[in-house]
């Protein structure tokens, strides 16, 4: 089972502990590596619940949501992201920033699946 501290590796990771909604984010993605999507979907609303707009956590949420057979969910995450992404991305996070290629790219995965519907 993966453990994670809450210790901060260093600044260039990006990782700040889980508490965080980057790091709440890093720990969406072990649940959803590790099969474990409730937990997946949970821990991305934990952040979602206090930032809608949050791209890295409606992407999160989307897949995990999609992996537990609930498309009508992963669509509506995706929908919204659609809809707040340039403004989200004008805002020059930090965090996107780090996870930039996985940005760049997330409008496009977001506009196939909803095709796909």
């Amino acid at each position: 089972m993966w453990s994670v501290s809450s210790r901060r590796p260093s600044r260039r990771t990006g990782w700040h502990g889980p508490s965080t909604a980057d790091g709440l984010y890093h720990l969406a993605l072990l649940h959803e590596t590790s099969g474990d999507y409730q937990a997946a979907l949970a821990t991305a609303r934990e952040v979602l619940d206090n930032n809608r707009e949050y791209l890295l956590n409606l992407s999160a949420a989307a897949k995990a949501a999609a992996q537990l057979g609930d498309a009508h969910a992963a669509a509506a995450y995706y929908e919204h992201l659609l809809k707040v992404f340039d403004a989200e991305v004008a805002a020059d996070r930090a965090e996107y920033q780090i996870h930039s290629a996985m940005i760049s790219g997330l409008r496009s995965e977001v506009e196939a699946f909803l095709d796909r519907r």
